[in-house]
């Protein structure tokens, strides 16, 4: 699906790219292929004004906001324990509560050791830059920007 990026900046742009234009269209032509080329010229300076951004189809099981250290495999097994537990909660047995607690401790173990990994490699990458070190503690212990209400 393809959306258009509207803002003040590319209707200023549109609107000096429409002004510019000379709108020569020839008087050998008749009214339908004046009408043609008008169409060119004013859908070749939307579409350069308004370029179209794509949005990049997003995995199966990707959720809105994903975390950095959930990989794509990681994923589809959380999706896989959602659906144990949607079983063991309408069908309540023995096997589904295996199943749902299997799944469930494989999920966790690996959910915490890709998120021990991924920070590892942050603070490895990120080891001579100590900005960047505190601003991901302040980000992970939800510390933002003090914000003051008085005015």
């Amino acid at each position: 699906c393809n959306n258009r990026i509207f803002n003040c900046s590319n209707d200023e742009n549109f609107k000096n790219l429409i002004q510019g234009e000379t709108w020569e269209m020839g008087d050998n032509l008749d009214a339908e292929e004046k009408y043609d080329k008008f169409c060119d010229i004013y859908t070749k300076h939307y579409e350069s004004a308004y370029p179209s951004k794509n949005n990049s189809a997003r995995r199966r099981h990707e959720r809105a906001q994903p975390k950095p250290w959930i990989l794509p495999w990681l994923e589809d097994a959380i999706h896989r324990k959602q659906l144990l537990y949607h079983d063991f909660i309408k069908h309540n047995t023995t096997a589904n509560k295996v199943k749902y607690d299997k799944m469930k401790k494989f999920t966790e173990k690996h959910v915490n050791l890709s998120k021990r990994r991924y920070y590892a490699k942050f603070f490895e990458e990120h080891k001579d830059n100590s900005k960047k070190q505190w601003g991901l503690i302040n980000e992970l212990l939800n510390r933002g920007k003090k914000t003051s209400d008085i005015k």
